[in-house]
Protein backbone atom coordinates (compact mmCIF):
# COMPACT_ATOMS: atom_id res chain seq x y z
CA UNK A 1 0.00 0.00 0.00
CA UNK A 2 2.87 2.47 0.60
CA UNK A 3 4.62 1.24 -2.66
CA UNK A 4 1.13 2.67 -4.27
CA UNK A 5 1.01 5.99 -2.78
CA UNK A 6 -2.11 5.26 -0.69
CA UNK A 7 -0.18 5.46 2.57
CA UNK A 8 2.38 7.76 3.80
CA UNK A 9 4.77 6.22 6.26
CA UNK A 10 6.23 8.77 9.22
CA UNK A 11 9.62 8.15 7.99
CA UNK A 12 10.61 6.39 5.17
CA UNK A 13 13.55 3.42 5.10
CA UNK A 14 16.72 4.92 4.10
CA UNK A 15 18.08 1.86 2.89
CA UNK A 16 18.88 -1.51 2.76
CA UNK A 17 17.88 -3.17 5.94
CA UNK A 18 16.02 0.24 7.33
CA UNK A 19 12.63 0.51 8.42
CA UNK A 20 10.03 3.02 7.91
CA UNK A 21 7.94 4.11 10.52
CA UNK A 22 4.36 4.42 11.13
CA UNK A 23 1.74 6.69 12.86
CA UNK A 24 -0.90 5.64 14.88
CA UNK A 25 -3.05 7.41 12.20
CA UNK A 26 -0.66 5.29 9.25
CA UNK A 27 -2.47 2.30 10.71
CA UNK A 28 -6.03 3.54 10.97
CA UNK A 29 -5.41 3.95 7.14
CA UNK A 30 -4.30 0.59 6.69
CA UNK A 31 -6.89 -1.18 8.56
CA UNK A 32 -9.17 1.41 6.42
CA UNK A 33 -7.73 0.68 3.33
CA UNK A 34 -8.23 -3.59 3.81
CA UNK A 35 -11.61 -2.85 4.96
CA UNK A 36 -12.27 -0.76 1.52
CA UNK A 37 -10.28 -3.53 -0.65
CA UNK A 38 -12.20 -6.49 1.24
CA UNK A 39 -15.44 -4.38 -0.48
CA UNK A 40 -14.11 -5.14 -3.54
CA UNK A 41 -13.01 -1.12 -4.36
CA UNK A 42 -9.98 -0.40 -6.96
CA UNK A 43 -6.94 1.06 -5.92
CA UNK A 44 -7.90 4.18 -7.80
CA UNK A 45 -10.83 4.67 -5.55
CA UNK A 46 -9.41 3.94 -2.40
CA UNK A 47 -6.66 6.20 -3.04
CA UNK A 48 -9.48 8.92 -3.33
CA UNK A 49 -11.39 8.33 -0.26
CA UNK A 50 -7.83 8.46 1.79
CA UNK A 51 -6.67 11.30 -0.21
CA UNK A 52 -9.77 12.89 1.12
CA UNK A 53 -9.43 11.81 4.57
CA UNK A 54 -5.96 13.21 4.78
CA UNK A 55 -6.64 16.69 2.73
CA UNK A 56 -10.24 17.40 5.21
CA UNK A 57 -7.79 16.00 8.27
CA UNK A 58 -11.39 14.53 9.15
CA UNK A 59 -9.85 10.85 10.42
CA UNK A 60 -6.39 12.59 11.95
CA UNK A 61 -8.98 15.01 14.01
CA UNK A 62 -10.75 12.15 15.15
CA UNK A 63 -8.35 9.82 16.20
CA UNK A 64 -5.63 12.20 17.61
CA UNK A 65 -8.53 14.68 19.26
CA UNK A 66 -12.04 13.49 19.63
CA UNK A 67 -13.14 16.13 21.40
CA UNK A 68 -12.22 18.67 18.89
CA UNK A 69 -13.45 16.46 16.50
CA UNK A 70 -16.83 16.36 18.03
CA UNK A 71 -16.85 20.21 18.53
CA UNK A 72 -16.25 20.97 14.94
CA UNK A 73 -19.33 18.96 14.15
CA UNK A 74 -21.77 20.40 16.70
CA UNK A 75 -20.65 23.56 15.66
CA UNK A 76 -22.09 22.32 11.90
CA UNK A 77 -24.76 20.83 13.36
CA UNK A 78 -25.58 24.07 15.22
CA UNK A 79 -25.15 25.78 11.77
CA UNK A 80 -27.97 23.45 10.01
CA UNK A 81 -30.24 23.82 12.95
CA UNK A 82 -29.74 28.04 12.08
CA UNK A 83 -30.07 27.65 8.52
CA UNK A 84 -33.23 24.84 8.38
CA UNK A 85 -34.88 24.76 11.69
CA UNK A 86 -35.50 27.91 13.16
CA UNK A 87 -39.16 27.39 13.61
CA UNK A 88 -38.27 24.93 16.68
CA UNK A 89 -36.48 25.53 20.05
CA UNK A 90 -35.55 21.77 20.34
CA UNK A 91 -35.76 18.53 18.16
CA UNK A 92 -36.45 15.31 20.28
CA UNK A 93 -34.16 12.36 19.33
CA UNK A 94 -34.77 8.91 20.42
CA UNK A 95 -31.42 7.32 21.20
CA UNK A 96 -30.84 3.70 20.95
CA UNK A 97 -31.79 2.77 24.44
CA UNK A 98 -34.90 3.90 24.08
CA UNK A 99 -34.36 7.25 26.22
CA UNK A 100 -35.65 10.86 24.70
CA UNK A 101 -33.21 13.72 24.65
CA UNK A 102 -34.53 16.85 23.54
CA UNK A 103 -31.24 19.32 22.16
CA UNK A 104 -31.43 22.80 21.40
CA UNK A 105 -29.54 22.38 18.29
CA UNK A 106 -28.88 26.00 18.52
CA UNK A 107 -26.37 26.03 21.05
CA UNK A 108 -23.20 23.92 20.55
CA UNK A 109 -22.41 23.36 24.40
CA UNK A 110 -25.71 21.95 24.56
CA UNK A 111 -24.98 19.55 21.46
CA UNK A 112 -22.07 18.75 23.03
CA UNK A 113 -23.05 17.93 26.56
CA UNK A 114 -25.85 15.80 25.43
CA UNK A 115 -24.60 14.21 22.78
CA UNK A 116 -20.84 13.36 23.04
CA UNK A 117 -20.17 9.42 23.58
CA UNK A 118 -18.23 8.37 26.55
CA UNK A 119 -15.85 5.99 24.32
CA UNK A 120 -14.81 7.01 20.79
CA UNK A 121 -17.08 5.56 18.26
CA UNK A 122 -17.24 6.55 15.00
CA UNK A 123 -19.40 5.65 11.53
CA UNK A 124 -17.70 7.02 8.51
CA UNK A 125 -19.95 8.13 5.61
CA UNK A 126 -18.54 8.80 2.11
CA UNK A 127 -21.03 9.83 -0.10
CA UNK A 128 -20.76 10.28 -3.93
CA UNK A 129 -22.79 13.43 -5.12
CA UNK A 130 -24.91 13.83 -8.19
CA UNK A 131 -22.54 16.24 -8.97
CA UNK A 132 -19.63 14.52 -8.93
CA UNK A 133 -18.67 16.06 -6.10
CA UNK A 134 -18.18 13.47 -2.82
CA UNK A 135 -18.78 14.64 1.08
CA UNK A 136 -17.48 12.77 3.44
CA UNK A 137 -17.65 12.72 7.36
CA UNK A 138 -17.28 11.16 10.80
CA UNK A 139 -20.49 10.63 12.92
CA UNK A 140 -19.42 10.34 16.40
CA UNK A 141 -21.83 7.66 17.30
CA UNK A 142 -23.06 3.84 16.46
CA UNK A 143 -24.50 3.17 12.90
CA UNK A 144 -28.11 3.05 14.02
CA UNK A 145 -27.82 5.96 15.56
CA UNK A 146 -26.04 7.97 12.98
CA UNK A 147 -28.39 7.23 10.26
CA UNK A 148 -31.18 8.56 11.85
CA UNK A 149 -29.78 11.83 12.38
CA UNK A 150 -31.70 14.41 9.98
CA UNK A 151 -28.66 16.57 8.75
CA UNK A 152 -26.73 13.23 7.36
CA UNK A 153 -30.38 11.83 5.44
CA UNK A 154 -30.03 14.44 3.36
CA UNK A 155 -26.51 13.62 1.90
CA UNK A 156 -27.44 9.96 1.92
CA UNK A 157 -30.62 10.24 0.21
CA UNK A 158 -29.25 12.71 -2.69
CA UNK A 159 -26.43 10.56 -3.26
CA UNK A 160 -25.51 8.18 -5.79
CA UNK A 161 -24.52 5.90 -3.42
CA UNK A 162 -22.24 5.68 -0.14
CA UNK A 163 -19.76 4.18 1.84
CA UNK A 164 -20.25 3.55 5.35
CA UNK A 165 -18.27 2.16 7.70
CA UNK A 166 -17.53 1.65 11.45
CA UNK A 167 -14.76 3.37 12.23
CA UNK A 168 -14.92 3.00 16.15
CA UNK A 169 -14.81 -1.01 15.64
CA UNK A 170 -11.67 -0.22 13.55
CA UNK A 171 -10.12 1.46 16.21
CA UNK A 172 -11.06 -0.66 19.16
CA UNK A 173 -9.60 -3.42 17.42
CA UNK A 174 -6.03 -1.95 16.40
CA UNK A 175 -6.34 -0.35 19.99
CA UNK A 176 -5.80 -4.50 21.28
CA UNK A 177 -3.56 -5.44 18.93
CA UNK A 178 -1.55 -2.31 19.70
CA UNK A 179 -2.16 -2.64 23.37
CA UNK A 180 -0.80 -6.57 22.64
CA UNK A 181 2.49 -5.25 21.27
CA UNK A 182 3.35 -3.26 24.02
Amino acid sequence: MVDKGLIVPVQNAKGAGSKRLYSYLNLLEFSLAEILFNMELGIHLVKRILSDLKREGILELWAENFEGHFTRLAKEYSQWAKDGMNQRDGWSLVLSNGNKKIIDWGDVEEIKKGLMPKTQIGSFFYCFKKDGTNKMTIIPWDLKFSIGVPFLQKEIFESKGIIVINLGEIKENLDKMVSVNK
